[in-house]
């Protein structure tokens, strides 16, 4: 089965064009669902245990395909109860506006560290979605900011 992993691992990232994280997400899941199917595990979060099961719904497709079995068990398999997300942290108004006068106009570091900060703090960005960010990305004439594929 070890061989049939890395063949199905080397096919995300080669043909499927899978990032090296989420590969490696796989792989760990896989190894994870070897060790779940081989001792039971008690403690596992359902988001944890969907997780898991996708990773061998989508490994066992790809044995399908391949003609490696003939059948994908875990078609059999239902998810967990569907879990709830923790709500994210926002701050209110008065909290905002702290924030705001941190940064100590002047400077080139504190007039970005201001940006940023009203940038998020205006539209709601996270952090990881502003830190990517281009200059093409900003349309000062227009006052509008383009987000890529996949921000949230």
């Amino acid at each position: 089965m070890e061989a049939a992993v890395n063949d199905y691992l080397t096919y995300l990232a080669h043909d499927q064009g899978r990032s090296a994280n989420t590969v490696a997400s796989y792989r760990r899941d896989l190894g994870r669902a070897r060790r779940f199917f081989n001792q039971r595990q008690a403690g596992r979060s359902p988001a944890t245990i969907n997780r898991l099961l996708a990773a061998l719904r989508q490994f066992y497709h790809y044995l399908v395909r391949q003609r490696r079995v003939q059948f994908n068990p875990m078609e059999l398999v239902d998810n967990e109860q569907p879990t709830t997300r923790k709500q994210p942290v926002v701050l209110n108004e008065a909290e905002v506006h702290r924030l705001l006068a941190v940064p100590q106009p002047g400077d080139y570091l504190a007039n970005r560290d201001y940006a940023l900060l009203s940038l998020m703090a205006a539209t709601g960005m996270r952090v990881s979605v502003v830190v990517i960010l281009r200059l093409t990305d900003l349309h000062f004439e227009i006052k509008m900011v383009r987000l890529g594929a996949g921000c949230k």
